[in-house]
């Protein structure tokens, strides 16, 4: 292969890779715009998920929770009032099924935890399933 024969093979490259990359953001952007919609339509706790049927061909379900985030040095001002809190990984984190429990358990303890606590909205999901 010559100079001028690579020079063209890597431009049709360059303008398929680019063609792709319009078509993908396009794709990207109609998927959220079907899964707001969807979001919309099907209504669910903010921390839960439904499943619905969507017509004879689809079932849909649309899932949201919450991120929960405790700083490291949080971590050590709350270890007093429950170290069984704190799963032991390579990092410290909060271990989110006893913090839930602790909600119902020990209202006044889950309010001292709570104030370290960091919640943000994870991405809604919604998946699809053929049926």
């Amino acid at each position: 292969m010559n100079e001028q024969e690579m020079e063209m093979e890597l431009e049709t490259a360059a303008t398929n890779l680019h063609n792709a990359k319009v078509e993908l953001n396009k794709a990207k952007k109609a998927l959220i715009e079907c899964e707001e919609v969807i979001t919309s339509l099907v209504t669910c706790d903010d921390n839960g998920s439904k499943t619905v049927t969507a017509g004879d061909h689809f079932k849909v379900t649309v899932k949201k929770g919450y991120n929960y985030k405790i700083e490291k040095d949080d971590i050590n001002k709350i270890f007093d009032i429950d170290h069984d809190m704190i799963k032991s990984t390579s990092k410290q984190e909060l271990d989110v099924s006893k913090y839930e429990k602790l909600r119902n358990e020990d209202p006044e303890t889950f309010k001292a935890v709570a104030a370290y606590v960091t919640l943000t909205p994870k991405k809604v999901s919604v998946t699809t399933k053929a049926i």
